[in-house]
């Protein structure tokens, strides 16, 4: 069980996971997928900056293959950033119901 959820399949390909769209408005939803997309390439060039130049240099791996690396994490790091951020208005939303 997670968290009060449910179980997860076994199959977990079948599991699908609360979608932070779900109650928007298609602007809503093109507004925070464009702040993902600006989120992503900040983090992106923040880490370039950072973490790039502290990079192992071995024979396999290739600064492009570094940058495509770091930005995966930019983007899981800008669509985190939006799911915490999602969360902190639903929360506000049911304290004022409260």
């Amino acid at each position: 069980m997670i968290d009060g959820i449910g179980n997860v399949p076994e199959n977990r390909l079948d599991f699908e996971p609360y979608d932070i769209y779900r109650k928007l408005t298609p602007k809503e939803k093109r507004d925070m997928q464009k702040k993902i997309q600006d989120d992503t390439v900040k983090f992106a060039g923040e880490l370039d900056d950072k973490v790039l130049p502290k990079m192992p240099n071995t024979k396999k791996s290739t600064v492009l293959a570094k940058r495509r690396f770091l930005g995966i994490v930019a983007a899981r790091q800008a669509r985190l950033q939006a799911q915490i951020e999602w969360l902190h208005a639903e929360q506000e939303k049911y304290k004022e119901k409260a």
